[in-house]
């Protein structure tokens, strides 16, 4: 990922930054870990394949972020008991058993396509001056299709730079309910481990938040989501403006 700093584009996004109450939220909870490109050559720590992750993004390769998801064993290792039991419902838009070549592919196919739905909000949140962070239809006639097609130029991906790479601290007293419950959903997913984390990013002036859900099998870890619900970032992945 290239480590200068992005040039500032003639004209900035029109989205309002985060507010200043939640960034300062935020900065407290946020313990930075900065990651350099090498270090995101192997996936041995959550803040190796979050940066793995970005790297795709940069280099606009969707085939380098989902090799640094955890699409794979999460298609072949879901443990739908597990799962069931947890909520103690059967809800029938979960992942399927994984007790057939078939039913694998079917989860694969819906792992792959949650991960490249929140890149296609992430990318969509970076290089578009449109408002699209809730995921709701905008009236929009050809004219202005065209304008908004022109800016989603992935070339400009390559501006991106990873400023932080981190975890959110809890307070001490909810620690333990996080952990069990983190790790009640590893097992469902047949993984040792779930962490969350959250990375800075700067890009053409302006400065982002993302969140992000991982997966370890055995020494390696995946993104499992494009999110976080510690840190409060989209499910759908859109990237939040921040302040540095």
């Amino acid at each position: 990922m290239p480590a200068t700093a992005p040039s500032v584009p003639t004209s900035t996004p029109t989205r309002a930054p985060m507010p200043a109450a939640k960034a300062v939220l935020l900065a407290g909870l946020f313990a930075a870990l900065f990651v350099s490109g090498a270090a995101a050559s192997d996936l041995t720590t959550p803040e190796a394949a979050v940066a793995a992750y970005l790297d795709g993004v940069a280099s606009h390769d969707l085939a380098a972020v989902l090799a640094a998801s955890a699409v794979e064993p999460m298609s072949e290792q879901f443990d739908f008991p597990a799962y069931v039991d947890r909520y103690q419902a059967l809800n029938v838009a979960v992942p399927v058993p994984a007790t057939d070549p078939m039913l694998v592919a079917i989860n694969r196919a819906n792992f792959t396509a949650q991960i490249v739905r929140q890149v296609q909000f992430l990318t969509y949140g970076l290089l578009s001056t449109v408002d699209i962070d809730q995921g709701r239809p905008l009236p929009m006639d050809a004219a202005a299709a065209s304008a908004f097609a022109a800016e989603i130029d992935l070339s400009r991906l390559e501006a991106l730079v990873v400023r932080q790479i981190g975890e959110v601290e809890l307070p001490a007293d909810k620690q333990p309910r996080y952990r069990a419950n983190a790790a009640a959903q590893a097992v469902t997913y047949g993984a040792y481990e779930q962490v969350e984390r959250g990375a800075v990013l700067d890009f053409e002036g302006a400065s982002y938040l993302v969140g992000f859900t991982l997966l370890r099998y055995g020494d390696t870890w995946g993104v499992s989501s494009q999110s976080s619900a510690l840190l409060g970032t989209s499910s759908l992945g859109a990237p939040q403006r921040v302040t540095p």
